[in-house]
């Protein structure tokens, strides 16, 4: 990303061709139009900024050092591997969602997205909303290419780009005042929970208790398969089903 032209538009200073052609969000010229219609008056602007940028005087250049884009990627590559593993996601509290739907779906909801990461290569062949573009521009975005993307995606055809995502603070205890409770011991499929979570979603339940013989509700597959879901309803785990549902 050419930092020109964020700070053109964070300054309310005129925009040139050649600014534009750098651009990589073409939502951006829309900004530019509105800073262009206002007598160039400075517009309202996410960082776009991809790890440490160094400091810039007027027109002047700012690229991230190879150093800091390698360091990035590597932190990427790292911890989205480690988060394939249930004892990563519960020790670190985090998960992995991938695709533009389930990002859109994460931002709609207001899910506490740590990092987006987004592989340039494969984002060219993958149209985003414009609105939703933006948003996603406003998170902390880290850039890899195709290769590394290709080693953390756990999907065959990748859409480029993946997030992790905190988990939400919800309660552990059942909520015995739902009009009804979703009990669901020893699923071990991932797309069948996944589509059991959609279900209970469309119902407009806001929670499912599942035993501990059932499969963890943040492997990668269980998430894709509740299509957004999963920012939706509260899954309570038991340890002990019989003993929960009396008490």
């Amino acid at each position: 990303m050419d930092y020109r032209l964020a700070y053109c538009l964070q300054n309310g200073l005129p925009l040139d061709m050649d600014v534009y052609d750098l651009a990589e969000w073409c939502c951006l010229a829309e900004l530019g139009e509105l800073s262009m219609d206002n007598n160039c008056a400075s517009v309202a602007f996410p960082d776009f900024t991809r790890g440490e940028w160094n400091k810039i005087q007027g027109y002047k250049h700012a690229y991230a050092t190879q150093e800091e884009e390698a360091n990035s990627m590597e932190k990427a590559k790292t911890f989205t591997k480690k988060l394939k593993e249930k004892k990563y996601r519960d020790a670190y509290g985090k998960f992995v969602i991938e695709g533009i739907k389930l990002i859109g779906e994460a931002i709609q909801e207001n899910a506490d997205i740590e990092c987006i990461v987004i592989c340039e290569d494969c984002m060219k062949e993958n149209c985003i909303d414009k609105k939703l573009m933006y948003e996603i521009a406003k998170k902390n975005c880290v850039y890899v290419n195709s290769k590394v993307f290709n080693t953390i995606t756990d999907v065959s055809n990748p859409q480029g780009i993946l997030a992790v995502v905190k988990r939400a603070d919800t309660s552990e205890k059942i909520n015995y005042d739902e009009d009804a409770i979703i009990v669901l011991d020893g699923i071990q499929d991932p797309g069948n929970l996944g589509t059991i979570l959609r279900t209970v979603d469309s119902a407009n339940l806001k929670q499912i208790v599942i035993s501990k013989e059932t499969a963890d509700v943040f492997n990668s597959k269980v998430v894709r398969s509740t299509m957004g879901a999963i920012f939706r309803v509260n899954v309570v785990r038991s340890d002990d089903l019989v003993h929960d549902l009396i008490e």
